[in-house]
C-alpha cells in the first residue's frame, strides 16, 4: 500500500513559498495565503533564531512588502537587520513597526534605542528612553519588564553622559 501524500492544503510548501520569494510571484504580485504568511513568517523567526541574519532579512522583506502594515512583520525585519549589523536600516525598520502600532506602543521606539546605543549615540537614546517613560506615565502602556529595562538602561547611562542631559 503507498504512503499517503500530504495534503497541500493542510500544510504549505516551503518550496512553493521559496518560490514565492524568489520570485515576487506572477508578475511580480504575489499573491500568498494566510497560511503561507504564517509559514513564510514562522521561517523567517526560526532563521533569526539560528543566527541566519541575512536570510531572515530576506524573508522579513518579503512579507513586509505583501503587507506593509504589519507590525510584527517590521519587528522581524528590525531585529533581522540590527543582528546583522545593519543598525540604521534597522532603526527604519523599527520606526515602521512603530508607525504600524499603537503610538504609545514602547516596544519598537526602545529597539530603536538599543540601536542608538550600539552605534554609540547615547544621546539620542536617553532621548528616546525619556520619551518612552513619559509615553508610560501618561498612558501605561509599557509592559512592566520592557519598563524595568529602560529604567535599568537610563541609570546605566547617566553614568557616562554629560550632565547636562535630562534624565527626568
Amino acid at each position: 500500500m503507498p504512503a499517503a501524500q500530504p495534503s497541500s492544503a493542510a500544510s504549505p510548501d516551503l518550496r512553493e513559498i521559496a518560490a514565492m520569494l524568489a520570485l515576487g510571484g506572477e508578475n511580480g504580485a504575489c499573491v500568498m495565503q494566510e497560511e503561507h504568511l504564517e509559514a513564510l513568517y514562522a521561517l523567517g523567526r526560526r532563521l533569526l533564531a539560528t543566527g541566519e541574519f541575512m536570510d531572515a532579512v530576506t524573508v522579513f522583506i518579503r512579507l513586509c512588502l505583501h503587507e506593509h502594515g504589519s507590525r510584527r512583520f517590521w519587528m522581524g525585519l528590525g531585529s533581522s537587520l540590527q543582528e546583522a549589523g545593519n543598525l540604521e536600516k534597522a532603526i527604519d525598520a523599527y520606526g515602521m513597526a512603530g508607525l504600524c502600532g499603537a503610538l504609545d506602543d514602547p516596544e519598537p521606539f526602545y529597539h530603536i534605542a538599543l540601536c542608538h546605543l550600539e552605534l554609540k549615540r547615547n544621546e539620542t537614546a536617553i532621548q528616546l528612553l525619556d520619551a518612552i517613560a513619559r509615553i508610560d506615565e501618561n498612558n501605561g502602556a509599557t509592559h512592566a519588564s520592557l519598563r524595568e529595562n529602560i529604567a535599568g538602561l537610563r541609570k546605566s547611562l547617566v553614568m557616562g553622559v554629560d550632565e547636562n542631559v535630562s534624565l527626568e
